[in-house]
């Protein structure tokens, strides 16, 4: 395994190299001994605290933007409520709906 194979799932879930080869171990994927090996030089090489990818993405909470979709469909706002609420004119805010029937 390969760092950069880590450091690929850390930049898109966010979650750190050492709990990533933790949860590989959990799931069978990496024996013990591969883990304890791992650990032992992320140790060796000081990346327990800082770790040699960083995480670059940007987290932002996107609920109240589900809620609006929720409200919409169940039809308790109009399309236009709903547009006005994102802070959006009507025709950008269409731009971005897609009806599942």
């Amino acid at each position: 395994m390969f760092i950069q194979e880590l450091g690929a799932l850390k930049q898109q879930y966010g979650v750190s190299i050492q709990a990533l080869i933790y949860r590989a171990n959990d799931l069978g994927i990496v024996s013990a001994a591969y883990l304890k090996q791992f650990m032992m030089i992320m140790a060796y090489n000081h990346w327990k605290v800082n770790e040699p990818i960083q995480y670059e993405g940007s987290e932002k909470s996107n609920r109240f933007r589900q809620l609006i979709f929720r409200a919409l469909a169940e039809e308790l706002i109009s399309i236009d409520k709903a547009a006005a609420l994102s802070n959006q004119s009507l025709i950008e805010f269409r731009k971005q709906i897609t009806v599942v029937e």
